[in-house]
């Protein structure tokens, strides 16, 4: 090895953010410095330009060398997170929102252990309450994925940060109004997360994370079309010279949170929830009407008569009436 033959400093750097350093004595190899940690991302090693760095304290430089250690990350997509499904005893104290925050991979700041009730004050309202000033749920959303996040009731002032750029989440009006983020879709990866800047009470429902797909529609009376980038579709209810009798997806999907298996018949007006890129065929029956044939008062008989058909057995029934 090569080791510096006169006192340089080491720097440890995330992009241009400084970490720490270290003065290299002659002779010596690098002592380190601890693992450094980022909010949804895990540390993955050092570079020394464009190479790895497997273990800091065996480096060597020479001595003209000026050394800039870089961290590298790997990164921690969150998922999507419902949050009717926690329960907890009673409405106040310790709960599992930080082990359910976790599970998504979240993150949560400043939250006391009364920082979190269930939402029973007013009917309607499911998930629930931040209550603290400055508490914080941060979260990564991978490029091209769509976010949706839900609130209940939002009683104080609360803002929302997309790669750092922030804005204020205003709060829809009226008794138990929810309050809809407009979804996004991030080109690159984002951090995003949302914090209280006041006291008040907020209400979280969901945080949807969604893939975005292709919805195909094969309509043999109306014609084919195509949705793209959507996590979700509300199938319509179509109508022609036949009989309209559902939908028929080639992929399962869920409908009214029930996974429907791929080739099963789902009525019109349903949203379905996809998980790849799925074709729905409408299903069409040709339409049937009843002919009677009487005698006066007297019913001879009857029969089916597909739409655009002709009776097949009025022959037979005009000859028992004569």
């Amino acid at each position: 090895s090569v080791y510096w033959g006169t006192a340089k400093e080491l720097s440890y750097k995330d992009g241009t953010t400084e970490l720490g350093s270290e003065v290299v004595a002659v002779g010596s190899h690098p002592a380190g410095i601890a693992d450094p940690t980022k909010d949804c991302y895990t540390f993955a090693g050092w570079m020394n330009g464009s190479t790895p760095v497997a273990d800091v304290t065996a480096l060597s430089g020479t001595a003209d060398e000026e050394i800039e250690l870089t961290a590298t990350w790997t990164p921690v997509y969150s998922s999507t997170l419902d949050f009717a499904a926690i329960t907890v005893a009673g409405t106040t104290g310790a709960n599992p929102i930080g082990t359910f925050l976790a599970s998504g991979n979240m993150v949560s700041k400043n939250l006391s252990s009364s920082a979190w009730e269930t939402s029973t004050a007013k009917s309607g309202y499911i998930g629930y309450k931040l209550k603290d000033n400055n508490a914080e749920i941060k979260f990564l959303v991978q490029a091209g994925k769509q976010v949706v996040i839900t609130f209940g009731s939002i009683a104080a002032a609360v803002t929302l940060s997309k790669n750092g750029v922030n804005s204020t989440i205003s709060a829809a009006s009226g008794d138990n109004a929810e309050t809809v983020v407009p979804a996004f879709v991030p080109a690159e990866d984002m951090l995003v997360s949302f914090k209280t800047s006041s006291t008040g009470t907020v209400t979280i429902k969901k945080i949807a994370i969604n893939s975005l797909y292709t919805a195909t529609y094969i309509d043999d009376e109306n014609g084919n079309s195509s949705e793209n980038n959507v996590a979700q579709v509300t199938l319509g209810t179509p109508t022609g010279s036949k009989t309209f009798m559902g939908w028929k997806a080639d992929q399962a999907v869920t409908v009214d949170d029930e996974v429907v298996a791929a080739n099963t018949t789902i009525a019109g007006g349903k949203t379905a929830v996809l998980s790849a890129n799925t074709t729905f065929t409408a299903q069409w029956s040709d339409a049937a009407f009843t002919v009677t044939y009487y005698d006066g008062a007297t019913e001879l008989g009857s029969e089916n008569v597909v739409s655009g058909g002709n009776p097949v057995n009025y022959a037979d029934y005009q000859t028992k009436a004569m």
